[in-house]
């Protein structure tokens, strides 16, 4: 590589995939997205995604491969994501012929399609939501027992002691320089924990700095970061580094990242989770003494959070989670060749009409659903709620509880978020087979703003009790 950022020569695509050539951008973000800028109060972004692969696990997999002293021919390795699709790419620097990766049965399409363009191929795992890490039906202990055959290397990015060991020699060491040391806070979401363990560990040693760790809330879904429970399976000491532990959940995670991405930086959901968490910590801290602990006399004080992904793997989901509010109008929709999800409604399965909202009930348990049904039913009061089963529409039929409504799972974000202005004074229970799944919604329609709950149980408690349910041939009665 020359002064003109050439690369050639036969190394030229090995040295431009080296982060290590790579100075990434750290950039400040404006008043409309730091509401403490006035106070003194500093948040820069440390572009990861300039990265030649566009994601920050690009550095961890490099460093594993580099300091890899037994390579054999084939990778496999636990990672639905960024991690799986750079071992898929630079493996091929180090001569590796193949990479697997164990993905998550949850994994979204345009995950797998990003690691089948790299040329990985793809091993479905079923998990669940919180599986057990000493499981030898996790991914992680699959890709450790399919390391054993002759040929096959599993790097493990969740003990690897070369993964935080990247982020400390080049992250670590390029913020420090690129802040002349003046660094008082730094922020970033725990996954693996792998940039918080290299990144903290290289600041501390060289500033007086707080390193603030974001995770998810449970059942709030963000692509990369885990929940403090899922972190027991994470082998780094990452504890003795971060000084605080911020939850935050998936609509502020995705709200951030959309607030990014309109000022000009294109970071995903796990970046606006790390931002999200770090404003509620100043939050926290303004209420608190007015910042006093974080400045000790300084006037101004600098934080550094990671924009560790990119959004356009996730773009679905932005409008499941987001309202339609949140998005500008569309004319000529009509017109258009293609289906946006958001756009599109099915009227005879999911319409909610002001008739059908008078019968409806609310209720956290069947026993208290059944009796305001009962008690409905004879007063003929209306509760102002909303009960709608987001089951399929083949177990819908088979049988379900008397003036609910059947919206399917994949169609109800959209059809509250459509009807909003409806919904918000409305008391909604969603109702699933048990309980899991309605759970799971109603959650996020808590973060929303809606007074939503879940049917304990599920349909299946509500049978088990021989409460009514309505089938397409008759009506069952106590």
């Amino acid at each position: 590589m020359n002064h003109l950022n050439v690369y050639s020569g036969s190394a030229a695509i090995n040295d431009f995939l080296n982060p290590e050539n790579h100075l990434t951008p750290l950039v400040e973000l404006p008043l409309s997205l730091n509401p403490f800028l006035a106070e003194g109060i500093h948040i820069y972004v440390k572009m990861q995604t300039f990265l030649p692969l566009m994601n920050v696990k690009s550095i961890p997999a490099y460093q594993m491969l580099k300091n890899d002293r037994c390579p054999a021919r084939r990778l496999v390795e636990s990672s639905s994501g960024n991690m799986a699709f750079s071992l898929a790419v630079l493996s091929r620097c180090f001569g590796y012929e193949k990479t697997r990766a164990i993905v998550s049965h949850e994994t979204n399409r345009e995950k797998l399609q990003m690691l089948l363009l790299a040329g990985a191929e793809t091993w479905v795992n079923k998990e669940p939501i919180c599986p057990n890490p000493h499981s030898a039906e996790s991914g992680i202990r699959i890709a450790e027992k399919m390391s054993r055959k002759r040929g096959w290397k599993n790097l493990n990015q969740y003990a690897n002691p070369s993964n935080p060991d990247g982020h400390y020699e080049l992250c670590g060491r390029q913020i420090l320089k690129q802040t002349n040391n003046d660094i008082r806070v730094f922020c970033t979401s725990l996954g693996t924990t792998g940039s918080m363990c290299g990144i903290a560990k290289q600041l501390k040693d060289k500033a007086e700095v707080l390193c603030i760790g974001v995770v998810r809330k449970p059942n709030n879904p963000v692509p990369g970061p885990r929940t403090l429970n899922l972190l027991k399976m994470i082998d780094f000491d990452w504890q003795q580094l971060t000084d605080e532990v911020v939850e935050e959940g998936t609509v502020h995670a995705y709200t951030q990242s959309m607030l990014l991405c309109r000022a000009g930086i294109l970071a995903g959901p796990s970046t606006g989770l790390s931002l999200a968490g770090l404003l509620k910590y100043l939050r926290k801290e303004k209420l608190k003494n007015d910042f006093a602990d974080l400045k000790k006399e300084r006037a101004e004080i600098n934080c550094v959070i990671l924009a560790c992904d990119l959004p356009f793997l996730y773009l679905d989901e932005y409008f499941k989670y987001l309202p339609r509010k949140c998005f500008p109008k569309i004319f000529h929709q009509e017109l258009l060749s293609v289906s946006l999800d958001f756009q599109t409604h099915h009227q005879q399965q999911t319409e909610i009409s002001a008739s059908s909202v008078m019968k409806l009930v609310f209720g956290c348990s069947a026993a208290r659903l059944w009796k305001q049904i009962n008690r409905q039913e004879k007063t003929q009061i209306n509760e102002n709620v909303v009960v709608i089963d987001i089951r399929g529409q083949n177990l819908y039929a088979g049988g379900h509880i008397p003036s609910d409504i059947n919206i399917d799972e994949n169609r109800l974000l959209k059809m509250i978020d459509d009807r909003s202005e409806q919904m918000q004074d409305k008391q909604i229970v969603l109702v699933c087979d048990y309980g899991e799944k309605s759970y799971f919604y109603a959650k996020i329609l808590q973060d929303k703003g809606y007074n939503c709950r879940s049917l304990r149980g599920g349909f299946a408690r509500w049978s088990e009790l021989n409460y009514p349910r309505v089938s397409a041939t008759c009506t069952l009665r106590r």
